[in-house]
Parts: structure tokens; C-alpha cells; sequence
């Protein structure tokens, strides 16, 4: 029987091993027996790849979907949040006659869970608590930012508010809330802001294109009416971002930039590290350098994960760990860029990768030079992997990044990819 590829959510979520951080805690030697161990175990448990004769799919379907997140909506304190993504869907932009591009990521920025009040700071930082950034077919770019206390002061959603009611634009008040909508000559763009007390959603329409087909006009207003009937009922859970097939089993990377992989890389960082930041491609076009490889589809993935602390990334103590995927239809395609990222860098101003032995994963793994930092490189099946850490100040020395990036990727497999019973329950 064939074993489950391990980045695709047949199982149920596991219980996390406090054994398991602690061992990650062990000084050289055992990390390297732990290394050797891990890599022996990982190869006996990994899948043969059935993709390659897998049914690609429509190649001209979209195949990213929206799915209502689980559970009560997530709480900041005593707070229930508003979800950015929730309140502007990819079907309700449907529902106003606008399309996606397939050019472009959706970005998702929310809590990944509840925050204590005990480490509910007022963050005292202009960035929202939930931000939901789409790119349409009309090369119009649309951003949704919800600002909410207590991650929010009082004050910040005053100046808020105070900017919007300076634009020369009529106040709407209605059913307790109010907004104002105008245009911004210099950017070319459109802005509508709806308040109410503890909370600001920003919006704003900018067009990449002066040929764009999308008629502002027309569209702000319904799309106003939009998300004031979301603000009219109670916060929900966080949308999730899925996928049809062909990649209808791959795991969000938020999954993979877990708690537990982010208190390994970070042991001593403060704030809870519940802030995530998840990008997810429609469906990338095949590349030229891809197409004898069985013409293998791509999906790109990508999550960041922070913690919360005083003004935010200005704070010295801020942290994230990020987590990239390209998972490609046939494991062939994930081979050529496995050997590409782990190559020596010829002719090149960086320095040539450094090699992990014993290897992580199904191929070649190593650290490689991306100009002010060292990045993790690994392939499981046919998913190329890359972690790194988003608040480099100055280019670590390579033997610090690769002790701390082993740590993130023992994590990554055991709590990820291993069969129940080996990681721990």
C-alpha cells in the first residue's frame, strides 16, 4: 500500500509533542543523530508519487476556492474578529460580475488563532488586524483592510475616520454605521471607508491599467453594500483558501509555518505568534522550461507567520518564519527546480549553496544565498519547500541560519509528514 504524501490533510490534526520541542533543544550531536534519524525514517515513509499519470484538470479552470473557516469566529482578547477575506469573497465578487487574475496571488492576512487577553496588546501600529488583497481580470488591484480594538487604539481609528470625513465626499450614515467614498486623482484610485465604533474597514480600488474594463463608478457602491451586509451579522472564522484537482489535496502553508515550527526557530521570541500571512496562486501558467515534463501544473503557496508585539515590524522583537510551496502536477517538474535551487550558482554573484547532509526530504536539500540571507531548500515528492526567516538584520553567518532552520525542518516533518506513532501524539 502506498504511503500518504506528506503534505496533503488525510489525516486528522495531531495533538503537538512536547517531547518532541524539547529533543529540539539538544545541543550538536544529538541534533545530528536526530538528522540522520529523521532522514532515514523520512525516506521509508514517503510515497511513490502517483502524479505523473494524475488528471491534470482544465488547465484553463481556476482552481482556487474559498471555503467558510470552522468554528467561532477567533477572538483578540474578548474581541470576535472580522475576517477580511470573509467579508470580500472571490463568489461575492463574482456575484458583482468581477473576475480574478490569473497573473497574481490573493493575499490573506488574519489571526491563525484565539490571542489570549493576557497577550492582547494594543499593538499601537497602523496595520490592520485582517487584510484580504485581490487582483481582478481588469488589472484593477483590490485591498480590504479591517482595523478592530484592541489590536487597534481608539486613537488610530479616530485619525482613520477623521482622514476619510476630509475628502470633500458626502457622509453616509445608515443601520449604525457610516462611510465615505471618494477618489484619489494622484494614485488613481477609489477609496471607500466604513466605521463604526472599535472598527474601520479600508478599502481601495487602484487600477494597473489605464485601459482596465472595470468602471469604479459603478462598482464601489455595490460593492459598499456588500460589506456592509457582512458587518450587519457577527465576525466568522477565517475563510479558507482551497484547490480543485489537481491539487485538491495540498495542505495550506500556514500548516506548515506551524506554532511549533515557529517556537523552534524563535524559542525565546515574545507575543503570541498567531498572526499569519498566506498567498495562494489561482494556478501558475505553465512554464517553457516545464513543458516536458509531462506539461506539469503548478500551484504556489506561500505563508508567513508573526508574532504580535508593540508597533508591530518595527519592533526589534518582531519574528516570522515564512514557508514557500510549488507543488507541480508531476514530481519530475519539482526535480528540475529542486536541482536549479541546490546547483552551484555559476557565474553568479552569490555564493554557492551549502549542501545539508544527510539530505532533507526526496532530493538534493541545502541553504541558499538570496543576497542578505540563507533559505532552506528541500523537495518532498512533488513539492519544492523553502523556509526562511522574514526579519533578517544583516546576513547571518550560514552555520547560525542552517541550526536554526534544521530545527524549523525536523518540526515540518515530524508534525507534518510522518505516520501517526513515529512524530508522538
Amino acid at each position: 500500500m502506498e504511503q500518504q504524501n506528506p503534505w496533503t490533510p488525510a489525516a486528522p490534526p495531531r495533538s503537538s509533542s512536547t517531547g518532541l520541542i524539547v529533543g529540539l533543544a539538544v545541543g550538536g550531536a544529538m541534533l545530528l543523530l536526530l538528522i540522520v534519524a529523521a532522514g532515514g525514517i523520512f525516506a521509508y515513509s514517503l510515497l511513490k508519487s502517483q502524479q505523473n499519470s494524475a488528471p491534470q484538470g482544465d488547465p484553463d479552470e481556476i482552481v482556487l476556492r474559498q471555503e467558510p473557516g470552522s468554528g467561532p469566529a477567533l477572538r483578540y482578547g474578548t474581541t470576535p474578529v472580522y475576517d477580511a477575506c470573509s467579508l470580500v469573497t472571490i463568489d461575492g465578487l463574482s456575484r458583482l460580475d468581477v473576475s480574478l487574475s490569473r497573473d497574481y496571488f490573493v493575499a490573506h492576512e488574519h489571526l491563525d488563532a484565539d490571542v489570549p487577553v493576557s497577550a492582547a496588546i494594543t499593538a499601537d501600529t497602523p496595520d490592520p488586524i485582517s487584510n484580504c488583497f485581490y487582483m481582478l481580470s481588469s488589472e484593477d488591484s483590490l485591498h480590504v483592510r479591517v482595523h478592530q480594538t484592541p489590536f487597534n487604539s481608539s486613537d488610530e481609528l479616530t485619525r482613520m475616520q477623521e482622514r476619510a470625513t476630509r475628502q470633500n465626499a458626502a457622509v453616509v450614515a445608515e443601520a449604525g454605521m457610516s462611510s465615505v467614498a471618494w477618489h484619489d486623482d494622484e494614485y488613481e484610485s477609489q477609496h471607500l471607508v466604513i466605521w463604526r465604533p472599535e472598527l474601520v474597514v479600508d478599502i481601495s480600488l487602484r487600477s494597473e491599467d489605464s485601459d482596465g474594463t472595470l468602471d469604479p463608478a459603478s462598482f464601489m457602491p455595490r460593492l459598499e453594500s456588500l460589506v456592509r451586509s457582512g458587518l450587519s451579522s457577527p465576525p466568522t472564522a477565517p475563510i479558507r483558501h482551497t484547490y480543485l484537482a489537481p491539487f485538491d489535496k495540498v495542505k495550506d502553508p500556514c500548516a506548515a509555518a506551524s506554532v511549533e515550527a515557529y517556537r523552534a526557530a524563535f524559542p525565546s521570541a515574545p507575543g503570541a505568534p498567531s498572526m499569519v500571512d498566506g498567498s495562494y496562486r489561482l494556478d501558475a501558467p505553465i512554464p517553457d522550461s516545464q513543458r516536458g515534463f509531462g506539461k506539469s501544473r503548478e500551484a504556489q503557496l506561500s505563508c508567513t507567520r508573526n508574532n504580535i508585539v508593540p508597533r508591530g515590524t518595527l519592533n526589534p522583537d518582531h519574528r516570522s518564519l515564512q514557508v514557500d510551496l510549488s507543488v507541480w502536477t508531476a514530481e519530475k517538474a519539482a526535480d528540475r527546480s529542486n536541482y536549479v535551487n541546490c546547483a552551484p550558482s555559476y557565474k553568479s554573484r552569490h555564493a554557492d549553496p551549502v549542501p545539508i547532509t544527510p539530505p532533507v526530504g526526496t532530493r538534493k536539500s541545502c541553504l541558499a544565498d538570496y543576497d542578505t540571507d540563507w533559505l532552506l531548500k528541500f523537495q518532498v515528492s512533488n513539492v519544492n519547500v523553502t523556509v526562511g526567516d522574514g526579519d533578517t538584520d544583516g546576513k547571518p553567518d550560514v552555520s547560525a541560519r542552517r541550526d536554526q532552520l534544521v530545527s524549523v525542518r525536523l518540526v515540518l516533518i515530524f508534525m507534518e509528514s510522518l505516520p501517526r506513532g513515529i512524530a508522538g501524539t
